[in-house]
């Protein structure tokens, strides 16, 4: 319990210092170029090329990443994702290719229809092995004054682990303009996570979450053009 709200405060600290960093830096409103969570995509013709870091405390492990993602369309995107990570048990060190794509369908002014899709790739020093295929579907409704709400599901089939379904929802506020605050709730198994967003600049997104029940945390830096 300590743990926790050790890890609470320091939450509180690093929001309070992401909103003082907000009020003096000059990026572009989320409302009007959001992030690409929920049935979101890149626009067409966009790049964006990511770094990110991982940790899990207990047992101790870590991963980093790094993606390119393009918007093809306005409305559909592809990417690729290159992660090296390290995990206590045998064997120590693997490596991790994942490629993904995202079609939006606008189904109303307020309502847009994610259908998201994936496969992903393992060497964990034997050579490169297929690590599974996923899929699903998520609603994204903005609800006004900042408010987008997404619903939505994630299937698919992990190597050795077999077929998975995970309901989950996203709920994200643009707390300043440049500012968002996101909450993710995920069952089958259940998962928590908490982060932001911060858009530095017209093109440089910083963001960071924290999975409380997981003991994890993520960061990512994001550049757009």
């Amino acid at each position: 319990m300590r743990g926790y709200r050790q890890g609470g405060l320091a939450m509180c600290v690093v929001l309070g210092l992401l909103a003082c960093t907000a009020a003096l830096t000059m990026g572009a409103s989320f409302r009007d170029v959001p992030p690409t969570i929920g049935a979101y995509t890149l626009r067409g013709g966009e790049w964006q090329i990511g770094v990110g870091m991982g940790f899990l405390f207990l047992p101790m492990s870590y991963d980093a990443s790094v993606s390119v993602a393009y918007g093809i369309t306005s409305w559909f995107m592809a990417g690729i994702a290159v992660s090296h990570g390290v995990q206590p048990g045998p064997p120590p060190a693997y490596m991790s290719y994942d490629f993904s794509a995202k079609l939006r369908l606008p189904l109303g002014s307020a309502l847009d229809l994610g259908l998201p899709i994936g496969a992903w790739f393992y060497d964990e020093g034997y050579g490169i092995a297929a690590g599974g295929l996923g899929s699903g579907a998520v609603l994204s409704l903005k609800m006004g004054a900042g408010l987008t709400v997404h619903g939505g599901a994630a299937v698919g089939t992990v190597r050795a682990k077999g077929w998975y379904f995970q309901p989950y929802i996203i709920a994200d506020f643009d707390l300043l303009p440049n500012l968002k605050l996101v909450g993710e709730v995920g069952l089958l198994p259940v998962s928590v996570a908490v982060g932001a967003w911060l858009r530095v600049l017209d093109f440089m997104d910083l963001k960071l979450a924290l999975a409380p029940l997981a003991l994890s945390f993520t960061g990512g830096l994001y550049l757009r053009f």
